[in-house]
């Protein structure tokens, strides 16, 4: 899964004075950058339609749009997932808490049911 985003509140999270910036002189991670041809970004493999051009618009402020960089930041990306999937999300926790507590009801059980002779 991706987000196709940049940043927490957007690719500006990288500006002038940030630890990024300075400890590697780039303007944005190279996964701020938009992927050529629907490619996916991982770990290991980076594709950017124009990294040079990626990085330039990184330098810019205000941007609310680019060809090559992805211009919002991830907590809203995230926090639109959680509420279009909310009920996906409170249907496998509440499952999972369900069988946990079936679990230890279980356990309890046995404890209970044990000779102290055995």
């Amino acid at each position: 899964m991706q987000f196709d985003c940049c940043g927490i509140n957007s690719y500006e999270d990288f500006g002038v004075g940030s630890k990024f910036r300075n400890d590697t002189q780039k303007s944005v991670p190279q996964a701020c950058c938009i992927q050529k041809d629907g490619h996916k970004a991982t770990d290991q493999s980076f594709n950017p339609v124009d990294l040079a051009k990626c990085r330039a618009d990184g330098n810019k402020v205000g941007l609310t749009k680019s060809d090559y960089l992805y211009t919002t930041g991830c907590y809203t990306k995230l926090k639109d997932f959680v509420k279009k999937n909310s009920m996906i999300i409170l249907g496998v926790a509440g499952g999972v808490a369900g069988f946990e507590l079936f679990v230890l009801i279980t356990a309890i059980g046995f404890c209970c049911n044990m000779d102290k002779d055995d």
